[in-house]
């Protein structure tokens, strides 16, 4: 599947400057938006094509500059370099793996995402991480907190030794 608002943005002549900058086929400059997910967005309709929507800036300049877009090529997508969604200059766009634009992110960024993502695989909040990481300095065995938690001693060791939830201080 293509990205429809793309490929109708590139045949009505729309088209992103070295500097990121969508102009129409007239040399008229684009008012963007900024999308929920931080992208820079233009709208495009075309009723023929019943195609009534949001473009991506990026995407309009993968087309463009790469002659693709990223869903033309499985596991491809269109890298922000700096990790900004709003800097679609020629020089900060180039195509990738999923994992090359995450590590593109600063890394603050990156730890936030993967505590969201891992939330729901965590068994434990931070508040009994730190719970539990105390009772062991205070002296509670391994094997005390193992069936106050109901969890493996592995579990508690990872814990307090840090393997596991490493982010909670």
């Amino acid at each position: 599947m293509k990205d429809k608002h793309a490929l109708c943005a590139h045949r009505k002549g729309y088209r992103v400057s070295e500097d990121g900058v969508v102009t129409s086929s007239k040399g008229n400059e684009k008012k963007l938006r900024v999308s929920g997910r931080g992208y820079l967005t233009f709208s495009v309709r075309s009723p023929k094509d019943k195609i009534d929507g949001s473009c991506n800036v990026h995407k309009l300049a993968a087309l463009q500059w790469f002659g693709i877009l990223e869903l033309d090529q499985p596991g491809i997508q269109v890298r922000h370099l700096d990790g900004n969604p709003r800097n679609n200059k020629r020089n900060n766009l180039a195509l990738g793996t999923q994992s090359q634009n995450m590590m593109d992110r600063p890394a603050n960024d990156r730890l936030v995402h993967a505590r969201k993502a891992a939330k729901v695989l965590r068994r434990f909040t931070d508040e009994q991480v730190r719970t539990i990481r105390s009772m062991k300095v205070r002296g509670s065995t391994h094997r005390e907190l193992c069936e106050e938690y109901n969890v493996a001693k592995s579990t508690i060791s990872y814990i307090v030794n840090r393997k596991t939830y490493q982010d909670v201080r």
